[in-house]
C-alpha cells in the first residue's frame, strides 16, 4: 500500500490520527476492494486519460476544419486576375457587337433612303 504521508497526491495528513489516515488505505467494498486513495488516484488518472485524449480529438477535428476550409475556399475562391481578364473580353465583346449595331443601323437607314 502507498503511504499517505509521502504519496505524490500529496495530502496533507498533519495533525490527523493515524487511524484516520490508516482508513484511507484500507479496502472499501463500496470502492470494489479499493481504499479511498486508491480511488482517489485512479479516479485523477482516468481524467488525465480521458483530458489528454478529449484535448487530441480537439486538435484533429480543427486541423479537419481547417483542411475542409482550404479545400472550399480553394474550388469557390474568385481568382482577381481571371476576373479581371474575363471583364475586358466580356467589354471588347460588347463593343463589337455596338459596332455591328451601329453598321446595321446604317445600312438600314440607307437602305431607307434609297426608296424616298
Amino acid at each position: 500500500m502507498n503511504d499517505l504521508r509521502n504519496s505524490a497526491v500529496n495530502i496533507d495528513t498533519t495533525g490527523m490520527p493515524d487511524e484516520v489516515v490508516a482508513q484511507y488505505q484500507n479496502a472499501i467494498d463500496r470502492l470494489n476492494g479499493k481504499s479511498i486513495y486508491d480511488g482517489y488516484t485512479g479516479l485523477t488518472g482516468d481524467w488525465s486519460i480521458k483530458t489528454a485524449q478529449l484535448e487530441s480529438d480537439a486538435s484533429a477535428s480543427e486541423a479537419l476544419v481547417k483542411q475542409a476550409q482550404g479545400e472550399r475556399d480553394s474550388i469557390a475562391g474568385v481568382l482577381l486576375d481571371e476576373e479581371a481578364a474575363n471583364i475586358m473580353t466580356y467589354t471588347q465583346m460588347y463593343q463589337a457587337n455596338a459596332q455591328v449595331i451601329s453598321t446595321a443601323q446604317q445600312l438600314f437607314d440607307v437602305t431607307l433612303s434609297m426608296f424616298r
